[in-house]
């Protein structure tokens, strides 16, 4: 448990959510060799957005869009075992046989080199704020207690400290430039687009690229989506 402590004090001094996330990927990798992972946020009823990534092609991230709704352990679908547990393997909710006949394995796992995966969820207040899910090979490094307990104690610390983030400021949810931020400050004012070209001195066209650009990099499918998200944020506990 030594480690352990390490690894919160490490994380207690990172001052930024994109480095903690980024940080936290890389340490479960450097202490517990879980080399692959994906750092996810969440929104309202499980649905996950703004990945960050630890060895996972961009290509493979990609690919995965098309089989998120078939993944054994999105949140949406492993919701009523997260009050008993915050790590879950694809063995705790699937029988090997109907995993390897599924669409998720043989179309999306097989191909890019995955067998195994686990999913930790980070629950703050009742609340799924966010998730990492690993992937292996056949080498299962998922079957070892002593990691499976370690990541669960950590978790409980990213949970919190994730949350702290996330209260600070609505925005820091979002991958923005300082120009995109500026667009969204006023958006959550209630700004049109003429208003918001009208106060930064740009075009409408160079508004609406900036919300497309927005939408692109967020996984956000329009303007209403946009604005939703913000809202969600400000309503956030």
């Amino acid at each position: 448990m030594q480690t352990v402590k390490q690894i919160m004090r490490h994380m207690e001094s990172l001052e930024t959510m994109k480095d903690f996330r980024n940080e936290t990927l890389r340490i479960f990798d450097r202490y517990f060799g879980l080399e692959r992972s994906i750092f996810w946020l969440c929104g309202k009823g499980g649905v996950i957005y703004d990945p960050v990534v630890h060895n996972i092609k961009p290509v493979v991230l990609k690919s995965y869009v098309d089989y998120v709704e078939d993944d054994f352990l999105l949140p949406a679908r492993v919701q009523a075992k997260l009050d008993k547990a915050r790590v879950l393997r694809l063995e705790d909710v699937v029988t090997e046989s109907d995993y390897e006949r599924s669409a998720f394995y043989q179309e999306f796992m097989e191909p890019n080199g995955n067998y195994h995966e686990m999913g930790v969820y980070l629950v703050s207040g009742n609340q799924l704020v966010g998730g990492i899910s690993f992937t292996a090979g056949r080498r299962n490094p998922f079957e070892n207690e002593v990691i499976l307990e370690s990541v669960e104690v950590i978790s409980y610390y990213v949970s919190m400290k994730l949350q702290t983030f996330l209260q600070r400021d609505p925005l820091e949810r979002l991958v923005l430039t300082p120009a995109e931020k500026k667009v969204c400050q006023l958006l959550q004012k209630g700004y049109t687009n003429q208003e918001i070209a009208d106060v930064l001195y740009v075009t409408i066209h160079t508004v609406k690229k900036h919300l497309q650009n927005i939408y692109d990099k967020n996984n956000l499918a329009n303007r209403t989506e946009l604005v939703a998200r913000l809202y969600e944020r400000k309503q956030a506990p």
